[in-house]
């Protein structure tokens, strides 16, 4: 009970580390300009928003494994905190007016069976550096793909995010500090009822 509680605490500081964005400190004002305006890209926060009502009546329990350093502890939990669990999805939104330029994107369209979108970062200061969205046009399986970065003068962080709204998610986040290195990943799969 001790090592999950500690891992909880351990994912949520290497989430908030690498997932934050922070923008170019010049362009900060010009954010409130662009308020109610559409988003320039997939709107992740909107998306992750509906989710979590979806799933706070769709989902009652879930599988979730929780790995650090390669010691696993695997529980089967009810009444999941999704706000809390979906917060590193979330803050991986990069639909700032400030970055309209400073992520590529690529849609490739699959016939009748949807498009998938993909969002790289052009600036290296951009935390949040790819975004892949599977978009089915029947919403089911649909699956987005985060990679986040960062890295300053002591410590590097990667996180990678895997959600897939029919099966559940996973976050997989590499932190070297100092010339240590650890790994945290948290699988979580949703149950049927």
């Amino acid at each position: 009970m001790k090592l999950y509680k500690f891992l909880v605490v351990v994912l949520w500081a290497f989430s908030v580390i690498s997932c934050q964005n922070t923008p170019p400190s010049r362009e900060v004002g010009m954010q409130a300009q662009y308020k109610g305006q559409k988003t320039a890209f997939f709107d992740l926060k909107g998306y992750f928003k509906t989710e979590i009502d979806r799933l706070k009546t769709d989902v009652k329990k879930v599988k979730k494994t929780v790995t650090l350093n390669g010691k696993s502890e695997e529980k089967v939990l009810e009444n999941l905190n999704f706000e809390e669990e979906l917060a590193p999805f979330i803050a991986s939104d990069i639909n700032r007016p400030a970055w309209s330029d400073y992520y590529m994107v690529k849609t490739t369209p699959l016939g009748n069976h949807g498009s998938i979108s993909e969002y790289y970062a052009l600036k290296d200061h951009l935390k949040t550096r790819s975004i892949v969205v599977n978009d089915p046009m029947s919403k089911v399986d649909m699956t987005i793909d985060i990679l986040n970065a960062d890295e300053t003068v002591a410590t590097k962080a990667e996180t990678r995010l895997h959600y897939d709204n029919h099966l559940g998610y996973s976050i997989f986040t590499i932190q070297k500090l100092m010339g240590t290195s650890d790994t945290v990943k948290v699988d979580v799969q949703f149950l049927q009822n």
